[in-house]
């Protein structure tokens, strides 16, 4: 691989409307190889969501299976490097998504990470 350039990139999940209680999962698609490193929810919508599950293919990237609160994920937050496994060309990241509000959200979210080229 040392002819390949590796670089810091972010990549965006698609803004989904998640109804007032109701869970759904957000998926983006790499195009490059991946390693994410620090997911980021903006603070307009964390403390209204939490992460049920962050999937790198089929594998969960959580060591036991309780939701984590977004707010974990804030802007400013610290100690959030999460050295997730490698995405593969093609191969899909899915955040499974609760909206614990009482109105409906549009989430988004952004991983910023390492990528291969």
């Amino acid at each position: 691989m040392s002819d390949k350039k590796a670089r810091q990139y972010p990549l965006g999940f698609p803004t989904t409307s998640i109804a007032a209680g109701a869970s759904a999962n957000v998926t983006a698609t790499t195009q490059v190889l991946f390693r994410g490193r620090r997911l980021i929810i903006p603070s307009k919508i964390a403390s209204s969501v939490l992460i049920d599950d962050f999937k790198v293919g089929k594998n969960s990237q959580f060591p036991s299976s309780g939701p984590v609160p977004g707010r974990a994920f804030l802007e400013s937050a610290v100690g959030v490097d999460l050295a997730l496994d490698t995405a593969q060309v093609a191969q899909s990241i899915t955040l499974a998504i609760t909206n614990t509000s009482l109105a409906a959200i549009n989430f988004n979210a952004a991983l910023l990470g390492d990528a291969m080229e």
